[in-house]
C-alpha cells in the first residue's frame, strides 16, 4: 500500500533540532492523519538556500504530492520573513526535547558519522561546551559559541505565530491526548482509532521510531 491522499490535504512541515523526535512526529502524523513520512520531503538539499525565503517559498508551492511531509532542522529564523505565507499553505510543527536527551543521542548520532557534521564528543555534556562545526553549521543563522547556545537559539526561533508547538515528552507519555490535540488544531479527525506502531508502507523505515 502507497501513499495516497483520500482529500484534499494541507502540506506539513515537521521543524526541529537535531535527534529531537522528528521521525517520532512525522510518522505519528502519517499513522493517524492520512499523511506520509516515507518518502518524505527533505529540506536538506545543497542547491536550496534558505537564507532566500522567496525561494523557499517557491520550492513548497512546487510540491504537488501534498501528503508528503516536509523535514527541516533549519532555524525558524530563516522562515521568519514568510512565516504568515507559510502557515497559510502547510501546518507548521516543531517538536522539542529535553536537553540531556537531545545531547546524549547527538553525541551518538555525530560520532557515529562517517563526515564531520559536528565536533567528537565524549557525551552530551562534552557536546554541549563544543563550538558549532563541520556539516551542522548548514541548519543555523550565525555561529554561537557553544552547541548548547546554538540549542537554545534553535528553540526560540521556532517560538512564531500559528507554528505547532510539541513536547517529546507528551508525543511520548501521553501520546493518546497529544495526538487528540494536534487533530483539534490542524482540523483532521482521527478515523479508526489512534494508531501508535509504524506501518511500513508509509512510514519512516530508519532509526528507531520514537528518535
Amino acid at each position: 500500500m502507497g501513499c495516497t491522499a483520500p482529500f484534499v490535504m494541507k502540506l506539513i512541515m515537521v521543524n526541529s533540532h537535531e535527534r529531537s523526535g522528528t521521525h517520532f512526529l512525522m510518522n505519528t502524523l502519517a499513522l493517524n492523519f492520512g499523511y506520509c513520512s516515507s518518502p518524505y520531503v527533505n529540506f536538506d538539499f545543497p542547491d536550496t538556500t534558505p537564507h532566500a525565503p522567496h525561494n523557499v517559498m517557491v520550492m513548497l508551492q512546487r510540491i504537488k504530492t501534498r501528503n508528503h511531509i516536509v523535514k527541516s532542522h533549519y532555524e525558524g529564523t530563516f522562515f521568519k520573513p514568510i512565516i504568515n505565507e507559510l502557515t497559510t499553505m502547510a501546518n507548521v510543527f516543531y517538536i522539542s526535547r529535553e536537553e540531556d536527551e537531545v545531547f546524549n543521542s547527538c553525541s551518538k548520532h555525530y560520532n557515529a558519522l562517517k563526515w564531520d557534521e559536528a565536533h567528537q564528543s565524549v557525551d552530551g555534556e562534552d557536546l554541549k561546551r563544543q563550538e558549532p562545526y563541520g556539516g551542522c553549521m548548514r541548519y543555523q543563522y550565525q555561529q554561537y559559541p557553544t552547541m548548547l547556545m546554538r540549542w537554545k537559539a534553535h528553540k526560540l526561533s521556532w517560538d512564531l505565530p500559528n507554528v505547532i508547538q510539541i513536547k517529546y515528552e507528551n508525543l511520548l507519555n501521553q501520546f493518546d491526548k497529544t495526538v487528540r490535540n494536534i487533530s483539534k488544531q490542524i482540523r483532521i479527525q482521527v478515523t479508526g482509532g489512534i494508531a501508535r506502531k509504524p506501518d511500513r508502507s508509509k512510514t519512516v523505515q530508519n532509526g528507531e521510531f520514537k528518535e
